[in-house]
Parts: C-alpha cells; structure tokens; sequence
C-alpha cells in the first residue's frame, strides 16, 4: 500500500504564511474535550465535533460494521448478498456489476469470493474480491480484501493471510470506547491485530461551522517494512514541531485559495518516524490540517484565533494508545 491518502481539502493553496504562535495557556482547548480512538491513537476535540471517516485499509483489506444481529441474521444477509451478486444485481463502489464465484469459507468463517463482470475480456481484471463475516459482540462484521491472481502465486497468499488476519482480529467499536495499543480504530470498528500496514483517515467537522474541517490521516507499518513516507510543507515559513512524540513540520496560512473563492485558513502539520531510518523497522506517517474556507473566516465561533486554540489543543492531544 502505497503513501499517504489523498485528501481534497488537503490541494495546495496560494496563501500567505503567518508565524506560528507557541502553544499558550490562550492557545489551547478549552472546551470539554472527547476523546477519539482513530487508528493506533487518541485524539481529544471539543465535543461539538463529529467524525466522517474518509477511508482506511489494512493491506488491501476494509473492514464494515454492518449492525446487530444474531447468528441467523448473519447467515441469512450472506445468503441473501450471494444470491444478489449471483443475479447480478450488485456493483462496486466504481460501479462494476459482481459475479459471484464460490461461496468458500476462510479459516472457518463464513465468506464470499467474488469477480468483476468485464464486457469486454481485454478489460477483466486478475484481482478477485473475498468478503469474509463474522458475528462479533452482537454485531455483524464483514472484512473485505482484493486478492491478486498471479502465476507465482506469491501476492495471493500474502494477500489472503492479511485477510484472515484481519477478519480474525475484527471487532466493533462503541461509541466512547477507548481500548489498548494492540487495536487499530476505524468509525465503528477495531481490529485486534499487530502493525502490519495500515492506514486510517478522518475527517471532522462541526453543525456550527459547515465551512471548516479538521483532517487527519495516520499511516502506519510494521516490522520488516519501510517507514511510511511523508511529504512535509516545502514553505520557507513552516517550523519544526513535535507531536506525539514524533518529529514533524508545521506551517500556517491565511490567503487566497486555487481550489475554492475567497480566502481560507490552513493549519497543516505532517510528521512521523525521522527520515533516515534504516529499512525493515516500519514507523508511522502523520498529516493533520485544519482548514476553513469561504466568505466568512472571522466568524464566530471559530474566527482564527479560536481556530489556533483548537489546533493546538488537538496537536497537544494527539498520543499513541499504551
């Protein structure tokens, strides 16, 4: 899986750069916070904000909370997918009808392995798709994974015990639950599973202010692996800073934008594990932005100054789970 994410509130702007205040007793959160488990971190926000989740995977496997139920529940919404994607009556999230190719298990859990329908051979794929369900504290669970044929045989393996892995170590996440290092969070769900590579973006806004948006994206990879890669902003004023305990550069901008009419404000930080760290021993990649756009940026409630307590109050926040 490659780099970080790419996120559209995150475009380049043509702003000007401000200089970045230190963190001050007048700069921090000062609302009651609530804390947010998003991958293998914490992150407090006042409790006014609520969260989008762009996307995550694990390897190339996603993992869905699809509700409560029994185990007879789960077994009928099986049943009831094959026999939809076996009519054709399903499509991908680009729109591609599924057909369905067995209904193998894997590992003992319960699955689905499913293709893409070309109409035209020269555009078929060699990737199939296997869902795999599971019954977890009353939840229904589906972990998903995109398994490449090759003639080695090699990725598909690799590829296969990721999904195992995954769909094994999966768990629903209740609202407030803050559990330990060994789980990766997404919206909803954890999987209880060692770093291996993983990737998880949020986003998170407020009713009060529809024209601002905190994002942050939180790469990781394990034991064996390179550090993820991170690509720091390159303007003559960005400043160094630490967050988490990671390394990191920070810049601020207020100007006008290419992406968007009027001004906007952007906060961005992007850290992580130092550059320079021999391959093999993973690390993680840290982009955070706080960005607000449109005609109004000195409104309240969030005019810039409240706009910096809030972001140094979540940089400061933002720690990895023990």
């Amino acid at each position: 899986m490659a780099g970080l994410l790419t996120i559209a509130l995150a475009m380049p702007l043509a702003l000007r750069a401000e200089t970045a205040p230190s963190p001050t007793k007048e700069t921090t959160m000062t609302q009651t916070p609530r804390h947010w488990c998003i991958g293998r971190f914490a992150l407090d926000l006042p409790a006014e904000f609520t969260p989008v989740e762009i996307g995550h995977s694990f390897g190339t496997t996603r993992v869905e909370r699809l509700g409560q139920g029994s185990d007879q529940d789960l077994r009928r919404l099986i049943d009831a997918r094959g026999d939809a994607v076996g009519r054709g009556l399903v499509q991908d999230d680009q729109g591609v009808t599924l057909r369905l190719v067995s209904r193998d298990p894997l590992e003992g859990m319960p699955g689905l392995v499913l293709a893409e329908v070309a109409d035209d051979p020269v555009f078929a794929t060699d990737t199939t798709r296997r869902e795999v369900y599971a019954l977890r504290r009353g939840q229904m669970m589906r972990a998903t994974g995109d398994i490449v044929v090759n003639e080695a045989g090699d990725l598909r393996r690799e590829t296969t015990a990721t999904l195992a892995h995954v769909a094994t170590g999966m768990q629903p996440l209740d609202e407030d639950e803050m559990p330990g290092a060994a789980s990766s969070c997404i919206l909803g769900a954890q999987v209880v599973a060692p770093v291996d590579a993983e990737t998880v973006s949020f986003a998170f806004k407020t009713a009060a202010e529809d024209n601002m948006a905190l994002e942050i994206t939180l790469v990781q990879r394990g034991e064996g692996q390179p550090a993820p890669a991170q690509e720091p902003p390159s303007h003559p004023a960005a400043t160094n800073r630490t967050v988490a305990g990671f390394p990191g550069t920070e810049l601020r901008q207020r100007g006008e934008t290419e992406w968007v009419a009027g001004e906007a404000i952007r906060f961005v930080y992007v850290g992580g594990t130092p550059a320079g760290t021999p391959d093999g021993q993973g690390g993680v990649s840290i982009r955070i932005s706080l960005e607000k756009w449109g005609n109004d940026l000195d409104g309240a409630p969030y005019d810039e100054p409240a706009m910096a307590a809030l972001w140094d109050g979540a940089l400061s926040s933002l720690r990895q789970r023990r």
